[in-house]
């Protein structure tokens, strides 16, 4: 007899795809960028740079930048998608500070407790748990 993910063809370990694209203003700025704990990039941002990474479906997600600059150096985040949904910048309120454009030495960050569950609410489609 089957257990109910495997009659039901749930697989434990779907992963989400997370894409970042970021881009310097006024000069190379450097940047370190953590995904959940994970080092995702660290150096000078001196054109557009595409970044992907994947995350177990059930994990948070937990993106923070450390900008090192001067003026009138920044880093714009242009997007950031999981699994093709668009997040940033739709939902910069979610940000701590609200913004994508780091004009800023120190430290910005997103955190999502659970995507789905997170994207449902945020999009009034309702509570999945």
């Amino acid at each position: 007899m089957k257990n109910f993910s495997e009659a039901a063809v749930i697989k434990s370990d779907l992963m989400l795809d997370v894409n970042l694209v970021i881009s310097p203003r006024g000069g190379d700025t450097y940047c370190q960028i953590e995904l959940n704990q994970k080092v995702l990039f660290v150096g000078l941002v001196s054109e557009k740079t595409n970044l992907n990474a994947k995350i177990p479906l059930c994990d948070p997600l937990y993106l923070k930048f450390f900008v090192k600059r001067t003026h009138p150096q920044a880093i714009h985040i242009d997007l950031l998608t999981v699994d093709g949904r668009e997040v940033l910048p739709l939902y910069l309120n979610q940000a701590s500070p609200p913004t994508s454009y780091l004009d800023f030495t120190g430290h910005w960050e997103l955190s999502i407790p659970n995507f789905y569950t997170w994207y449902h609410e945020i999009t009034g489609q309702g509570w999945i748990a």
